[in-house]
């Protein structure tokens, strides 16, 4: 509908307290973090639905829903958390970008027009993209009982996350992608 559009990558400060991993507890329940602005949107009801159906067959999960906060308080629940929950809508957003800088398993969507953008943007194969897919409520299902079920993979996500962001998505590296746009105008 707008072909002179372009993907532009969305920004987050890497460097801010806020985004930085905090230390986690690696011994209890798998501690997943959901800040829907728009629940319709954000598929909160099928996160919860998965949640409550993996709970009743005995995974240890936890949800932390964090709604009609302050942005600080949002991002401390996250930081604590193991794992973020953002959609299963296709695209990623500032909530999925803070999650990688926190350190974070972030679980969305991308569909792969995005995965393609992304990958081309931070210089890496889609497969090195951090994110944990699932699209639909079956696959969100298998990707929480699995980080649930090992959370040293879960860890080592939320690691190869903070990674990516600092060697491939600086507040340096897409501030001067936008530069560039701006320039060009």
């Amino acid at each position: 509908m707008m072909p002179e559009a372009r993907w532009q990558p969305n920004l987050v400060h890497e460097g801010d307290p806020a985004l930085l991993p905090a230390a986690r507890d690696w011994s209890g329940s798998l501690v997943v973090a959901h800040s829907p602005t728009r629940k319709d949107l954000k598929n909160t009801d099928e996160l919860l639905a998965v949640t409550s159906a993996l709970r009743a067959g005995g995974a240890d999960i936890r949800l932390e829903m964090i709604d009609n906060v302050p942005h600080s308080e949002c991002l401390e629940r996250k930081r604590r958390a193991h794992a973020l929950f953002d959609h299963m809508q296709g695209y990623y957003g500032v909530s999925s970008l803070e999650g990688l800088s926190q350190g974070l398993a972030v679980i969305a969507g991308l569909d792969d027009w995005n995965r393609a953008h992304v990958a081309e943007f931070a210089g890496v194969e889609q497969s090195a993209l951090p994110w944990v897919t699932a699209r639909d409520a079956d696959e969100l299902a298998a990707r929480l009982r699995e980080l649930s079920a090992d959370m040293d993979a879960c860890r080592a996500r939320g690691e190869a996350s903070r990674r990516f962001i600092e060697d491939c998505w600086s507040e340096a590296k897409v501030a001067g992608r936008l530069c560039d746009f701006w320039d060009a105008l």
